[in-house]
């Protein structure tokens, strides 16, 4: 009976976060600016809408890893690479593209 109690608890702790803003712009480079630190490798895949539509393009692919991280506290993108999906992947047997780059910020 004690467990049920909490449960409630955790649901309405969960609403307290913080809302974190979005950055204001993303940049992607393929050099890495004077004292940065590497923060994370990221990906996003972008699927195209059916199985017989074209194939996202890199375009939609960065603009959807950008807006992951948006809310992330990175100040860019370094290294952005680009992959088709295949069949076994996160669109199923509909054509996608994936977007993942090395997550950056400015040290001190």
């Amino acid at each position: 009976m004690r467990s049920l109690a909490i449960v409630p608890l955790m649901l309405v702790a969960g609403c307290a976060s913080p809302v974190l803003a979005p950055h204001p712009e993303v940049v992607t480079v393929t050099t890495l600016p004077p004292n940065t630190v590497i923060l994370k490798r990221v990906s996003e895949t972008v699927c195209a809408p059916g199985p017989f539509d074209k194939a996202p393009t890199t375009a939609e692919a960065l603009d959807a890893l950008k807006a992951k991280v948006a809310f992330m506290e990175a100040d860019g993108l370094y290294r952005v690479t680009y992959a088709n999906t295949g069949l076994i992947g996160p669109c199923g047997a509909f054509p996608g593209k994936t977007a993942t780059g090395l997550l950056y910020r400015h040290g001190a």
